[in-house]
């Protein structure tokens, strides 16, 4: 049993989340978070949510927060693609039948979740790419819900067989810049190589 909690440990000490502080610090985000409320923009107050950028961010409230702005920037890139309200994983059935992602049963040695994507299924004339990278976007914000997770992180095994270039060119800039924001806040970018600092 103790394997099954032993996440809370290691978020302690590396992550900054202390059990008895916890609850101050999601009141003290979400506060924060209500700021931000316009007409236009609801923030969501889901604790699991608040929870993932908190962790992610090591308890800093201000980057927590830079880092929610970078992840509801993305959303309003393309609503109909990031996250579509009213529409969920069974409405990407096509996607989800070929397979595509597989979260892998065990976890890897150092205990971060694997997810396998593969394309050699994929028929570009059955439909649209950016239906993947709907459902990939699903995928992503229910795992990154679980707390394990979010201590131990996730580790993407990308098999690009079958991915014609013709897919490629079917995701417009601004979804991968989006994409890039929110994964990663500081990039450094040379000349022949991307930094990515976490």
């Amino acid at each position: 049993m103790s394997d099954l909690r032993d996440w809370e440990d290691r978020a302690r000490e590396e992550l900054n989340d202390i059990p008895e502080l916890r609850e101050a610090r999601l009141n003290e985000f979400r506060r924060a978070m209500l700021k931000l409320e316009t007409e236009d923009f609801k923030p969501s107050q889901d604790d699991g949510l608040l929870m993932l950028f908190l962790r992610s961010r090591k308890f800093d409230l201000e980057r927590a927060l830079k880092t929610f702005k970078a992840w509801a920037v993305m959303r309003t890139v393309d609503p109909d693609v990031f996250f579509p309200l009213g529409k969920g994983p069974m409405d990407y059935r096509h996607v989800i039948d070929l397979p595509i992602f597989t979260v892998m049963p065990r976890v890897n040695h150092d205990r971060t979740t694997v997810i396998v994507t593969t394309y050699k299924h994929y028929n570009p004339s059955k439909f649209n790419f950016l239906d993947i990278f709907t459902l990939g976007s699903m995928l992503c914000a229910y795992l990154l819900r679980d707390p394990y997770i979010q201590t131990y992180g996730v580790r993407c095994v990308i098999d690009y067989r079958g991915l014609h270039t013709t897919c490629l060119k079917a995701i417009p800039y601004k979804y991968i810049k989006a994409c890039i924001s929110l994964l990663c806040p500081s990039l450094i970018f040379g000349s022949d190589r991307i930094f990515i600092c976490i």
